[in-house]
């Protein structure tokens, strides 16, 4: 019998983009809805994962086989934060909560397994991120299909907001203070240091 993926991430991470994008790219998975309540979907398809998503920093997990965590650049997500609160919440604060929710999920002693994948990989890295994504399900079958076309087109969020949202000195501090984190998540050293200059 199925059992329910978890898909974890921060707030305005793009999990509706990635459930979406996997259920466009794998047979075997069939996508959480706001009107289809998860364990309906279990015993409906018994063969097939069903995902589950969480903004919890801490959910409990012993239930669930294999999770992913999305995680995406915190100054795009502090740029939502902006958009969002109408500038009453200060990036200081959004990417403090944005680093310690990443630890929660990044230190945790779960018994299964946790694979982070990054937002930004699914527009630009998209064949490798499939192949990990697979070997991480054990080989499952990867087999594009358009049956979230309207969804991946409706909830597809901006690489490079912050540009035209963030102060330098926000720029600055976030950068300096996720530096570190992001070297132990998917992003590449090249990756970084583009985002740091640019």
């Amino acid at each position: 019998m199925s059992k329910p993926v978890i898909i974890g991430s921060f707030p305005h991470s793009g999990d509706r983009y990635f459930n979406a994008f996997l259920c466009s790219n794998f047979p075997h998975f069939i996508g959480y809805s706001a009107n289809y309540f998860p364990f309906a979907a279990i015993i409906d398809n018994p063969e097939d994962d069903v995902l589950m998503k969480t903004q919890d920093s801490d959910p409990a997990m012993d239930f669930y086989l294999r999770s992913i965590y999305l995680v995406r650049d915190p100054l795009d997500i502090c740029a939502e934060y902006q958009i969002e609160t109408e500038g009453k919440e200060k990036p200081i604060h959004t990417v403090d909560r944005w680093i310690r929710h990443v630890n929660d999920w990044k230190n945790a002693s779960y018994q299964n397994e946790v694979l982070f994948v990054k937002y930004e990989d699914t527009i630009n890295n998209k064949e490798a991120l499939l192949k990990n994504i697979s070997e991480f399900f054990d080989g499952i079958e990867i087999e594009e299909n358009d049956s979230r076309e309207d969804e991946l087109e409706e909830s597809v969020l901006e690489i490079g907001k912050y540009k035209n949202i963030l102060s330098d000195e926000d720029i600055e501090y976030i950068t300096e203070h996720t530096e570190s984190i992001m070297k132990e998540l998917p992003w590449r050293e090249d990756e970084i240091q583009l985002r740091t200059n640019g």
